[in-house]
């Protein structure tokens, strides 16, 4: 099912609203934890926190670093978003013992408070 997801960034803090949780917050200079939540919203099971993000303005992504927990396990995580017209990317890299576990997706569509799509 469709979920609509809001995303801001202003005074160095991104937020993002998925449907009518709560809004995450990545703040910049600290650790953020997102939780489940953030897992749901990076497509990824278990618990999210980001530690710090970057910007890309030659290739127009952000990358947030941080780590992934399910069950027993800790990871290192890194997720870029990036923009390709009126669809957002995510390619999420997980750093496991035997190398890097990577997986990219089209993420959503960008639209206006109307709904209607928008560039």
């Amino acid at each position: 099912p469709d979920v609509n997801i809001v995303i801001d960034w202003s005074g160095g803090m991104w937020s993002f609203a998925l449907g009518s949780h709560p809004t995450m917050e990545i703040k910049a200079g600290g650790k953020s934890y997102l939780g489940s939540l953030g897992g749901r919203l990076f497509h990824q099971p278990g618990e999210i926190s980001v530690e710090c993000y970057e910007f890309d303005f030659e290739e127009s992504k952000v990358i947030f670093h941080g780590r992934l927990k399910f069950l027993t396990a800790d990871w290192k995580l890194r997720c870029t978003l990036s923009s390709s017209g009126l669809i957002l990317k995510l390619k999420r890299e997980i750093k496991v013992r035997n190398g890097v576990n990577s997986s990219e997706r089209n993420w959503f569509r960008k639209v206006g408070p109307d709904g209607v799509p928008r560039e």
